[in-house]
Protein backbone atom coordinates (compact mmCIF):
# COMPACT_ATOMS: atom_id res chain seq x y z
CA UNK A 1 0.00 0.00 0.00
CA UNK A 2 1.58 3.07 -1.25
CA UNK A 3 0.09 6.31 0.41
CA UNK A 4 0.05 9.61 -2.08
CA UNK A 5 0.29 13.60 -0.72
CA UNK A 6 -0.45 16.25 -2.44
CA UNK A 7 -0.58 19.35 -0.47
CA UNK A 8 1.06 22.51 -0.81
CA UNK A 9 -0.91 23.21 -4.68
CA UNK A 10 -4.10 23.90 -2.70
CA UNK A 11 -2.20 27.51 -1.55
CA UNK A 12 -1.06 28.04 -5.29
CA UNK A 13 -2.37 31.20 -6.62
CA UNK A 14 -2.57 32.01 -10.97
CA UNK A 15 0.90 34.64 -9.87
CA UNK A 16 2.53 31.43 -8.65
CA UNK A 17 1.41 28.91 -11.53
CA UNK A 18 2.78 30.93 -14.05
CA UNK A 19 6.27 29.34 -13.51
CA UNK A 20 4.69 26.46 -15.55
CA UNK A 21 5.00 28.20 -18.23
CA UNK A 22 3.20 28.60 -21.71
CA UNK A 23 -0.87 27.98 -19.92
CA UNK A 24 -3.30 30.70 -20.37
CA UNK A 25 -5.72 31.48 -17.43
CA UNK A 26 -7.73 28.59 -18.58
CA UNK A 27 -5.18 26.50 -18.33
CA UNK A 28 -4.69 27.89 -14.47
CA UNK A 29 -8.23 27.30 -13.68
CA UNK A 30 -8.51 23.95 -14.39
CA UNK A 31 -5.57 22.98 -12.80
CA UNK A 32 -6.68 24.89 -9.79
CA UNK A 33 -10.51 23.02 -9.98
CA UNK A 34 -8.71 19.92 -10.49
CA UNK A 35 -6.15 20.39 -7.28
CA UNK A 36 -9.54 21.08 -5.75
CA UNK A 37 -11.17 18.38 -6.65
CA UNK A 38 -9.14 14.92 -9.09
CA UNK A 39 -12.71 13.64 -9.35
CA UNK A 40 -14.55 16.42 -10.72
CA UNK A 41 -16.82 14.93 -13.75
CA UNK A 42 -15.77 16.55 -17.10
CA UNK A 43 -19.19 18.27 -17.35
CA UNK A 44 -18.62 20.15 -13.77
CA UNK A 45 -15.09 21.31 -14.86
CA UNK A 46 -16.05 23.09 -17.87
CA UNK A 47 -18.77 24.19 -16.18
CA UNK A 48 -16.70 25.82 -13.04
CA UNK A 49 -14.10 26.92 -15.69
CA UNK A 50 -17.27 28.95 -17.85
CA UNK A 51 -15.51 26.79 -21.07
CA UNK A 52 -16.92 24.32 -23.48
CA UNK A 53 -17.13 20.17 -22.38
CA UNK A 54 -15.13 19.48 -25.66
CA UNK A 55 -12.80 22.55 -24.93
CA UNK A 56 -12.76 21.10 -21.04
CA UNK A 57 -11.38 17.64 -21.92
CA UNK A 58 -9.02 18.70 -24.87
CA UNK A 59 -7.60 21.12 -22.49
CA UNK A 60 -7.01 18.26 -19.27
CA UNK A 61 -5.60 16.00 -22.02
CA UNK A 62 -3.25 18.62 -22.83
CA UNK A 63 -2.37 19.35 -19.60
CA UNK A 64 -1.14 15.79 -19.27
CA UNK A 65 0.64 15.13 -21.86
CA UNK A 66 2.37 17.93 -21.31
CA UNK A 67 3.45 17.02 -17.85
CA UNK A 68 1.73 19.89 -16.09
CA UNK A 69 -1.14 17.18 -14.54
CA UNK A 70 1.36 14.54 -13.35
CA UNK A 71 -1.64 12.11 -12.08
CA UNK A 72 -4.64 11.59 -10.48
CA UNK A 73 -4.63 10.46 -6.59
CA UNK A 74 -6.52 9.74 -3.87
CA UNK A 75 -5.77 11.61 -0.62
CA UNK A 76 -6.07 8.21 1.98
CA UNK A 77 -7.14 8.71 5.38
CA UNK A 78 -4.35 6.38 7.28
CA UNK A 79 -6.22 5.69 10.16
CA UNK A 80 -9.61 4.22 8.20
CA UNK A 81 -6.74 1.72 7.10
CA UNK A 82 -5.42 0.92 10.64
CA UNK A 83 -2.72 2.92 10.55
CA UNK A 84 -3.55 5.59 13.43
CA UNK A 85 0.07 6.74 14.11
CA UNK A 86 2.36 9.02 11.64
CA UNK A 87 6.02 9.03 12.33
CA UNK A 88 8.87 11.35 11.24
CA UNK A 89 12.20 9.37 11.23
CA UNK A 90 15.51 11.05 10.80
CA UNK A 91 18.06 9.31 8.75
CA UNK A 92 21.90 9.25 8.87
CA UNK A 93 23.70 7.43 6.10
CA UNK A 94 27.63 5.88 7.15
CA UNK A 95 30.35 8.15 6.05
CA UNK A 96 30.97 5.24 3.48
CA UNK A 97 27.58 4.92 2.09
CA UNK A 98 27.06 8.00 0.79
CA UNK A 99 27.43 6.91 -2.70
CA UNK A 100 24.23 4.78 -2.29
CA UNK A 101 22.24 8.04 -0.84
CA UNK A 102 19.18 7.26 -4.03
CA UNK A 103 19.61 3.33 -3.83
CA UNK A 104 18.21 4.02 0.52
CA UNK A 105 15.98 6.74 -1.31
CA UNK A 106 14.62 4.02 -3.72
CA UNK A 107 14.36 1.02 -1.01
CA UNK A 108 12.65 3.35 0.99
CA UNK A 109 10.07 4.57 -1.32
CA UNK A 110 9.29 0.77 -1.81
CA UNK A 111 8.15 -0.19 1.15
CA UNK A 112 4.71 0.16 2.02
CA UNK A 113 4.81 1.79 5.31
CA UNK A 114 6.52 4.55 3.83
CA UNK A 115 4.54 7.96 3.06
CA UNK A 116 7.39 9.95 2.02
CA UNK A 117 11.03 10.47 1.48
CA UNK A 118 12.72 13.89 1.63
CA UNK A 119 16.25 13.91 1.28
CA UNK A 120 17.87 16.73 3.34
CA UNK A 121 20.79 18.92 3.22
CA UNK A 122 23.14 18.92 6.39
CA UNK A 123 23.63 16.78 9.33
CA UNK A 124 20.78 14.32 8.56
CA UNK A 125 20.30 12.57 5.03
CA UNK A 126 16.60 11.99 4.74
CA UNK A 127 13.59 12.35 6.65
CA UNK A 128 11.34 9.52 6.25
CA UNK A 129 7.49 9.66 6.86
CA UNK A 130 5.94 6.32 8.16
CA UNK A 131 2.09 5.38 8.35
CA UNK A 132 2.16 2.33 11.19
CA UNK A 133 -0.20 0.66 13.33
CA UNK A 134 1.42 1.69 16.28
CA UNK A 135 4.87 2.67 17.74
CA UNK A 136 5.97 -1.33 17.76
CA UNK A 137 5.40 -1.34 14.41
CA UNK A 138 8.12 1.94 14.16
CA UNK A 139 10.62 -0.03 15.94
CA UNK A 140 10.30 -2.98 13.69
CA UNK A 141 10.41 -1.00 10.36
CA UNK A 142 13.60 0.21 11.69
CA UNK A 143 15.36 -3.13 12.33
CA UNK A 144 14.14 -3.85 9.21
CA UNK A 145 15.16 -1.07 7.11
CA UNK A 146 16.60 -2.36 3.74
CA UNK A 147 19.87 -0.99 3.30
CA UNK A 148 20.80 -1.23 7.16
CA UNK A 149 24.07 -1.79 7.28
CA UNK A 150 24.34 1.59 5.56
CA UNK A 151 22.41 3.22 8.44
CA UNK A 152 24.51 5.43 11.04
CA UNK A 153 21.45 6.21 12.80
CA UNK A 154 17.47 6.60 12.39
CA UNK A 155 16.20 8.35 15.75
CA UNK A 156 12.39 8.90 15.66
CA UNK A 157 11.05 12.94 15.64
CA UNK A 158 7.41 12.64 16.32
CA UNK A 159 5.13 10.88 16.34
CA UNK A 160 1.38 10.95 16.99
CA UNK A 161 -1.91 9.10 17.17
CA UNK A 162 -4.33 10.30 14.83
CA UNK A 163 -7.92 10.61 16.32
Amino acid sequence: MSISILKGFEAMTSKNMQQFGDLDEVDHELVRLLIGNARMTNADLASAAGIAQSTCITRVRSLVSRGVIAGFSANVEPAALGLATQVLISVTLRAGARAHLSDFMTAMQNQPEVVQVFFLGGSEDFMVHLAVKDSDQVRGRLHGAPSRERLRSGSRVCARELI
